[in-house]
């Protein structure tokens, strides 16, 4: 009996290693780590149908690439495993986890190239998402400020020009289609 007891709480044990707080901890060198990160990407990038994301593998790869950021905070694959666990959570819509990482990337690692995009993405899903006007637009224009000359500038500014006014996009589009037969 005290054998079987042993095995069960082995196997408890075991389970438990695999579980997703488990997960956050491999027993992996670093190169089989990022293998396994990139892997799981590939694996989410090579569904043919994007709305069907398959969730056990995203949740792995959010999982690893948080686990990986814990481990290893100053590599520089850090920024981008965190940045697209970011993207990946908002597929999942766990969207406040989302926002926080991406608030993780922009300001725990802004050399890096994305923290630029982390920033306006947090604009962006307060905005789309969730409907906040009033967290969106300081984030955009937080954007604006410290990256002017960035791809997302004018998409910012437009993004951010559309909450201001209070209008909805239809009211928007109405009035500039009235501008343009005007002219």
């Amino acid at each position: 009996m005290k054998y079987f007891v042993l095995l069960f709480v082995a196997g408890l044990v075991g389970a438990l290693a695999c579980s997703p707080d488990g997960a956050k901890q491999p027993k992996l060198p670093r190169a089989e780590w990022v293998t396994l990160i990139n892997d799981l990407a590939e694996k989410l990038a090579q569904q043919t149908d994007p709305t069907k994301m398959n969730a056990q593998t995203a949740q792995q790869l959010v999982d690893q690439s948080l686990a990986f950021a814990e481990k290893y905070p100053k590599d520089t694959l850090t920024p981008a495993f965190l940045f697209r666990a970011a993207d990946v959570s908002r597929g999942l819509n766990q969207i406040s986890q989302a926002l926080d990482i991406w608030a993780r990337v922009h300001h725990q690692y802004p050399e890096s190239k994305r923290a630029a995009e982390a920033l306006f993405f947090q604009a962006f899903t307060y905005d789309k998402d969730l409907k906040n006007a009033d967290a969106a637009i300081p984030l955009y224009q937080s954007f604006l400020e410290k990256y002017p000359d960035h791809a997302f500038a004018r998409d910012a500014q437009m993004l951010m020009e559309i909450l201001q006014s209070g209008k909805t996009p239809e009211e928007l589009i109405r009035e500039f289609e009235q501008k343009n037969q005007g002219q």
